[in-house]
């Protein structure tokens, strides 16, 4: 088995399609929506951490609390909220046992093609966001009409069900956008959020081999100037941060997930050294890798 191979297997956050299932037996279609109830309550309404690499959430409560694990962050909740979750995101969830309402399941190359739609949705998706709403205004109401009608759509699959299904999953971002007042959404203008989308997607195959900023540009066809006057504006940080903020996520989810030594992840990471990597973590964390390891564990997953 190669180095890899071992990391690999010492790495403890599962990956599934849905919870409990696993990638390789996805036959689904490429949106799946389900009740709260039907994926919690025989888990004891408690969900441990992992992760959809290949698929995008969208929780919508509507009744009910409780707290959710991102990355190394714990949110607190209440109703009514949206809860979304990017690919790739490390969470879990423990919720009350009254609690109600919906989870969407999104495939990464649909979701991409409606997030294309409009700019606002690249940062709708851009990262992990918990937003409440007003139980009495219409535009909540309108979100629980549009999740029953998709709820119909993807269970009878009558003609024209991946078109009306795409309408839907269109008018549903568009509802959750609208949600948030206009100076909370970051407008990125398209041909930007397309070329973010392309760079995010290329840090998270690219991100452990060393690549530098100019590697991406190059593979993107566009000027280093270019890249980061892109990357300033959809996310306020230049692109040589967004590298090191994924190698810094991916850091954080073994120290807290895994129980790879600081040797072991340094050659996960592929960086020079573990001296290296110390002051890297430190300088962008502000901690100490064991110290980070320390306080994070004692926090735990997510409780009541």
């Amino acid at each position: 088995m190669t180095q890899e191979g071992k990391h690999s297997q010492q790495r403890s956050v599962p990956r599934f399609v849905l919870y409990g299932e696993k990638l390789d037996d996805w036959r689904g279609w490429f949106v799946n929506i389900e009740h709260l109830g039907d994926r919690c309550s025989d888990r004891g309404w408690k969900i441990e951490p992992h992760a959809h690499p290949g698929f995008g959430q969208l929780m919508f409560l509507r009744s009910g609390r409780g707290t959710v694990l991102v990355e190394d962050e714990q949110w607190t909740f209440a109703s009514p909220c949206v809860i979304v979750l990017p690919k790739h995101t490390v969470h879990g969830f423990h919720y009350d046992t009254d609690c109600d309402g919906w989870v969407l399941t999104i495939e990464a190359s649909y979701l991409s093609q409606v997030v294309s739609k409009l700019p606002e949705f690249s940062w709708l998706w851009s990262e992990p966001r918990l937003m409440s709403f007003d139980r009495n205004d219409e535009l909540w109401e309108g979100v629980q009409a549009q999740l029953r009608s998709l709820d119909q759509e993807v269970e009878r699959r009558r003609i024209g069900h991946v078109l009306a299904a795409e309408m839907m999953l269109t008018s549903l971002f568009l509802s959750v956008v609208r949600s948030q007042t206009e100076s909370a959404v970051d407008t990125v203008a398209a041909t930007e959020a397309k070329y973010i989308d392309q760079f995010n997607d290329l840090v998270e195959r690219y991100f452990r081999q060393g690549w530098k900023v100019k590697d991406y540009a190059d593979v993107m066809g566009i000027s280093l100037t270019q890249l980061r006057s892109i990357c300033m504006a959809a996310t306020g940080k230049p692109p040589i941060k967004l590298i090191h903020d994924r190698s810094i996520t991916e850091a954080k989810r073994l120290l807290i997930f895994s129980d790879m030594t600081v040797e072991q992840i340094t050659s996960w990471l592929c960086m020079s050294s573990p001296s290296y990597f110390t002051r890297f973590f430190k300088k962008e964390t502000g901690q100490a890798p064991s110290h980070f390891r320390s306080e994070s564990r004692a926090v735990g997953t997510p409780t009541e």
